[in-house]
């Protein structure tokens, strides 16, 4: 073993056999990397691609479906009229309003709630969206 090591292994260019098989045995151990590596980057490429779809689909909606309510552009621009229906329809369902009075039921003492804040409270708690004008 002590001069196997000192020769320093198998001699690969003392016959063609043994270079061919030298050969062979790199090419396998390249295509196999090569194959891993085009199959991770597939993978990556395609998850991107995933992601990239998903916030073109946010930002789409962002733009075009009313954050409270759930119509779209189309539909109120048909509803209001002039120019500014949609843009008018936002500024009357301002998203500010709707966390500031959350952000308001979370600081106010419940025992303090009306009838109607205790009800929101409540479905706030329940994680419902029954309270919010959906579609109205």
């Amino acid at each position: 073993m002590g001069s196997y090591i000192v020769l320093g292994g198998p001699n690969y260019y003392n016959n063609d056999g043994d270079l061919s098989r030298y050969l062979l045995e790199i090419s396998y151990v390249i295509i196999i990397v090569w194959l891993v590596f085009q199959i991770i980057s597939g993978l990556i490429f395609d998850t991107f691609s995933s992601l990239r779809k998903e916030q073109e689909a946010i930002e789409e909606d962002y733009k075009n479906v009313c954050f409270i309510c759930g119509l779209d552009r189309e539909l109120l621009e048909k509803y209001y009229t002039g120019r500014e229906g949609f843009d008018r329809h936002l500024q009357d369902h301002n998203v500010s309003s709707y966390f500031s009075y959350i952000f308001y039921l979370k600081e106010k003492n419940s025992s303090e709630y009306s009838g109607m804040e205790s009800y929101v409270q409540e479905q706030i708690e329940l994680e419902h969206i029954s309270w919010l004008p959906i579609e109205r």
